[in-house]
């Protein structure tokens, strides 16, 4: 007696069309559905070169998507100031860095997401050490996975640019989009207003202009001219940092240099690169085991 084993067979259709449109064709049993939200995806979360633009990239071609993870919100005081000046997070390569002022630099203490021995090593783990400081108060969303690293929460911080926001319209008191402005990083482009004073009270001429950082304000004597502009730096107070199943590392970087190579002690007392460690040597050898299927090509 013959067996015959169905099989399932995808009937193309309109979905497959605008799908290879934008270079994104179906996964095998994908269906319209969620088909559908990852050529939306395309539009979104933009695919190019960079790390962000990698991460998209790759997120999206395997049928993954970015989720928000955990909210962090500093604590406050009494009469609703942050415990610390400027508080900021900053999750880069493979450390979580916090401060307590960023604006001058000062760090409160850093966190090494990479190493299983160290208590932030996962999701949760990571809760904990932002916790346990007593400064933020850290909330994980629905969506977080807490037993996966803490490394799939990508390259961000609580910093925020603004490459370029009009003043125009907005008379002689100019209301930003943002509050907690970072001062030094505030530069305005225009034809009047030439003249920054320390405070408010020491506006006397038309290209006088004073910048109220905690709420975002820019008070002049004269409405800007026509094509002002301005660019800062703001801190968001509360912070949803964001995690994707994909973990990418910048092999130039020297934090991750760290962990692809035995840190030894050179003669200035500074540490250098030493042997490969177990990571390393793995990493190298993948890309020799490359090097004469691509040499030349």
């Amino acid at each position: 007696m013959t067996r015959y084993v169905p099989t399932t067979h995808h009937v193309y259709n309109e979905f497959d069309k605008h799908g290879l449109l934008v270079g994104l064709p179906r996964l095998e049993g994908e269906r319209n559905a969620p088909y559908r939200q990852r050529i939306l995806d395309v539009f979104v979360n933009r695919a190019d070169s960079t790390y962000r633009g990698l991460l998209n990239a790759i997120t999206r071609e395997l049928g993954l998507s970015l989720v928000d993870c955990m909210k962090i919100v500093p604590r406050t005081d009494s009469g609703g100031n942050t415990l610390l000046t400027m508080p900021a997070i900053v999750f880069k390569d493979t450390k979580c860095y916090l401060y307590s002022n960023y604006k001058e630099g000062t760090l409160l203490t850093t966190l090494d997401r990479f190493e299983i021995r160290n208590g932030s090593y996962d999701i949760f783990g990571l809760y904990n050490s932002i916790s346990d400081t007593g400064y933020w108060e850290v909330t994980l969303l629905p969506d977080a996975d807490t037993g996966a690293r803490a490394m799939t929460i990508f390259n961000q911080s609580s910093i925020r640019l603004v490459a370029s926001e009009p003043l125009v319209g907005s008379g002689a008191i100019a209301r930003l989009a943002n509050k907690n402005l970072i001062e030094g990083t505030v530069s305005i482009t225009s034809f009047n207003l030439t003249n920054r004073v320390e405070n408010q009270v020491d506006l006397q001429n038309n290209e006088d202009y004073y910048i109220d950082y905690a709420d975002g304000v820019i008070y002049s004597m004269a409405t800007p001219s026509r094509g002002s502009y301005v660019r800062y730096e703001y801190c968001l107070h509360e912070f949803t940092a964001q995690s994707s199943p994909v973990i990418l590392h910048n092999l130039q970087s020297d934090d991750f240099k760290t962990k692809m190579f035995e840190q030894v002690e050179a003669e200035d007392g500074s540490m250098v690169n030493g042997r490969p460690t177990t990571l390393g040597a793995n990493i190298i050898n993948e890309l020799l085991s490359v090097y004469p299927s691509t040499w030349g090509r």
